[in-house]
């Protein structure tokens, strides 16, 4: 229904569509960007190299990526694109927003470690949804999957570390 609404507003400038969708790709590659120089450039200042953290975001990115892409083999559901749109690519890798796993991902990693940065990036990883949506790439539900996704693999990319730190000093 709400995505009736948007696709109603903005049916006449389809192009705009793909500006938003362009946001997106920005605010989520431009994310994973600033978290590995951020880390690097903490790590620099601490003079510490900090690679639990180095270790931490890259296996949220990763599992992200390969979660959300077996979901989409898994469970095929059309894009609201091609949905709107018949005459064009129809695409049927909806479920879930791969955006907004890796954003929520990253957003929580970086929130269990530095809280007042990650809470900005929890935004950030909000306003990705926002705009994947409005970008017609996926459907509300996709959204809302795709953000609780990243915040359970971060919370279970956490779990993991405090596990190993334990079972290393345990030694």
């Amino acid at each position: 229904m709400f995505t009736d609404i948007i696709y109603n507003a903005f049916k006449k400038v389809p192009h705009i569509f793909n500006y938003f969708s362009l946001t997106s790709d920005f605010l989520v590659y431009g994310a994973v960007a600033f978290f590995y120089i951020f880390w690097i450039f903490i790590s620099f200042k601490q003079k510490k190299f900090n690679k639990i953290f180095f270790i931490e975001l890259t296996l949220g990115v990763f599992m992200a990526v390969t979660l959300t892409g077996w979901l989409k083999v898994t469970f095929p559901d059309i894009r609201p694109i091609s949905y709107y749109f018949a005459g064009s690519e129809q695409l049927f890798d909806s479920f879930p927003s791969r955006h907004t796993a890796i954003a929520s991902t990253l957003a929580f990693l970086v929130l269990s470690s530095y809280f007042e940065l990650g809470a900005g990036f929890v935004m950030v990883s909000l306003l990705v949804g926002i705009l994947r949506w409005v970008s017609l790439m996926h459907w509300p539900i996709d959204v809302i999957v795709g953000w609780f996704m990243g915040m359970l693999i971060a919370i279970f990319v956490n779990e993991i570390t405090k596990f190993l730190i334990k079972l290393k000093y345990k030694k």
